[in-house]
């Protein structure tokens, strides 16, 4: 099995924080050259193809910027006041402006704002915890141009732990005819491809439609301290000429906890009309 990336493929390394996964030195080399490959068939895709491509820098961006160690809380408007759409129709070609919704976060989450100054919201955390207000940091520096939303769990006893629990939406531009069912037909494979395992979608209600979801561990590049993993939970939401993914990040441990947390904020999203 081949080790290098296919030809035209760079690698980059991503330092993260997370609990270890003691079986995935073997388990992940496995699907490495698979996964590197599928990333080298989606560059060289035909146009008609390409949005698979964007979808998968989509899901790839949210996978790095969900990889640190924990994060959200109030209601986070993201883009002018919220205004229900009836059983979260929309009409097709409407356009779409970036950030047209709003999400209900519980208490003691909190919401940065994209593009503000990064670095003074984190050491706010430093006298707290000196490696909450690194992940936070690197996750924040490290959003992909795509994110309109990012929210963390910032009470008391999480930012004391050091763990980061975090909340990253993305957006993508799509063709009008994609769907719901194809965008979540190739983010899921992509998803399957990351945690190296299928990963099955499930369909839930949102307060502006039915939307997919997808929960799995992906573990990440091997350090001397072992292999981190996160646990992911990603809800993909469609509307005719854009995607929504909502990415939220935990650890193993915190996962049964922060899991139903998640799905009350992935539930409240109300688009604008």
């Amino acid at each position: 099995m081949a080790t290098e990336p296919p030809r035209g493929i760079a690698l980059a390394t991503v330092a993260v924080q997370a609990t270890y996964a003691p079986e995935a030195a073997e388990t992940r080399p496995a699907r490495r050259a698979e996964h590197r490959a599928r990333i080298a068939e989606l560059r060289d895709a035909p146009a008609r193809s390409r949005c698979g491509l964007g979808l998968a820098i989509a899901l790839a961006g949210a996978l790095i910027v969900g990889c640190g160690t924990s994060g959200p809380a109030t209601a986070v408007p993201s883009g002018g006041p919220a205004s229900p759409a009836p059983n979260g129709s929309f009409a097709p070609g409407t356009p779409r402006p970036a950030g047209a919704y709003s999400l209900t976060m519980p208490t003691g989450w909190r919401s940065v704002r994209i593009g503000s100054d990064y670095a003074s919201t984190a050491t706010t955390y430093d006298a707290l915890s000196l490696r909450f207000a690194s992940s936070l940091m690197s996750q924040l520096t490290g959003l992909p141009k795509s994110a309109s939303t990012y929210a963390f769990d910032g009470s008391d006893a999480t930012v004391r732990s050091g763990t980061l629990v975090a909340l990253t939406v993305t957006e993508v531009a799509l063709p009008a005819t994609v769907n719901l069912d194809a965008f979540s037909a190739e983010v899921g494979r992509q998803a399957s491809l990351v945690a190296e395992t299928t990963v099955p979608a499930q369909r839930i209600e949102t307060a502006s439609g039915p939307a997919d979801q997808f929960v799995y561990q992906a573990s990440f590049a091997a350090t001397s301290a072992g292999t981190p993993v996160a646990a992911i939970t990603q809800v993909l939401l469609v509307v005719p000429s854009r995607g929504y993914v909502l990415t939220f990040s935990t650890t193993p441990s915190r996962a049964p906890a922060d899991g139903p947390v998640f799905a009350k904020i992935a539930r409240s999203i109300v688009l604008t009309p």
